[in-house]
């Protein structure tokens, strides 16, 4: 849906609305594989005591076996795990993007762009049988619920100058019994540009441009680990990167 309101022609406002749904999406059903022996949501995956006969077929079907307990003894094998890809899921998601953007002509102070973009989404998973409909979204290493982007850019003459403002929202770290919540992250980038319009050659068609991102140096929320090797942030939604400043010089002819 698009909106452009008579009072305000100069402003735009959309609106979309998804709905997804997946059967049999290839997943590993095990998602915390610490609880498989544990929860009884994973009982179908699991074979305790298997036979010969299990462990061989396990064996066959692996491309890599690294045996870390010492000689290897086929009747020592306690349980099977049985995590491996499958097209086991069943997924639903739904979401709203917004986004808005007005011009405004200011005169001899030149003119201003504003624009804002949002998201919203819900998504729920189930692995297999015996495992409940799961939160996806607003879960750790899952998309959060809302994020969002605005900015505006005022141009005068020659010099144009844009902040924006990103945020991402929260999500909940669900891999242990109990749920920890971590923290939205909002990053402020600042770009600032001058184009020279001079009958000089040398300074004909140059521009100056001085851009900084996460001017505040806002940091991920930390989240705990197991492994020294394991990032201690949600790595697939917040970037690490603090305050980066870069200044460059372009000619054009």
């Amino acid at each position: 849906m698009i909106l452009k309101p008579a009072f305000s022609p100069n402003s735009k406002i959309e609106v979309t609305y998804y709905s997804i749904r997946y059967r049999d999406r290839i997943v590993t059903p095990v998602t915390y594989i610490t609880q498989a022996l544990s929860n009884p949501i994973y009982a179908d995956l699991v074979s305790v005591n298997p036979t010969a006969d299990e462990i061989n077929a396990a064996l066959d079907g692996a491309l890599l076996f690294n045996n870390s307990s010492g000689p290897w003894d086929p009747a020592k094998v306690g349980a099977i795990i049985y995590s491996q890809y499958a097209n086991a899921a069943r997924q639903k998601i739904d979401g709203v993007d917004v986004n808005l953007s007005h011009h405004a002509d200011l005169g001899a102070m030149g003119d201003i762009s504003f624009w804002a973009n949002a998201s919203y989404i819900e998504s729920q998973q189930r692995l297999s049988a015996l495992q409940p409909e799961t939160e996806l979204a607003g879960s750790l290493f899952f998309p959060p619920h809302l994020r969002g982007v605005a900015g505006f850019t005022w141009e005068q003459g020659p010099f144009k100058l844009t902040p924006i403002v990103n945020y991402i929202g929260g999500v909940k770290d669900r891999r242990a019994t109990v749920t920890y919540d971590v923290g939205s992250m909002t990053t402020f980038d600042l770009t600032a540009r001058l184009k020279i319009d001079s009958e000089t050659p040398i300074f004909r068609g140059m521009d100056f441009s001085l851009s900084a991102q996460n001017v505040f140096n806002n940091k991920p929320s930390v989240i705990a680990t197991t492994q020294v090797s394991q990032s201690p942030y949600d790595s697939a939604n917040y970037s690490p990167w603090g305050r980066y400043i870069s200044f460059s010089i372009s000619k054009s002819w």
